[in-house]
């Protein structure tokens, strides 16, 4: 990822990571309820990658170690919580997919929350 993204300020990253929250709170959720599965896993992949690299920045500019360890844990669960509903996508097993995206909703809006 180089170019323009590695520029962007703390704040622009911060911005980028709630815009990735709505989506899968909008876009992804179509697709869960359509049951499109390959757009569920399209999309996921898409803010995976987005949040990844978004929250690590901001992570990296927590002021102490403390609260980057914490926010650390709660990216990671985001993180795990993407991919978890990525393979429920993948296995087309919609009641896990169901489960999997209220669990990546809870956990990457737990991250998000801290941005403010």
């Amino acid at each position: 990822m180089q170019g323009g993204q590695s520029n962007l300020s703390l704040e622009e990253h911060k911005s980028r990571a709630k815009e990735s929250f709505a989506r899968l709170q909008s876009d992804v959720k179509k697709a869960v309820d359509a049951k499109a599965y390959p757009r569920v896993s399209a999309d996921i992949r898409h803010q995976l990658g987005t949040l990844s690299f978004d929250l690590k920045k901001v992570a990296q500019a927590q002021g102490d170690k403390a609260s980057r360890k914490q926010f650390q844990q709660l990216q990671k669960a985001a993180m795990d919580s993407l991919a978890e509903l990525d393979f429920s996508a993948r296995k087309k097993n919609d009641s896990k997919l169901q489960e999997a995206y209220a669990l990546a909703v809870q956990a990457v809006g737990d991250v998000v929350a801290k941005l403010a």
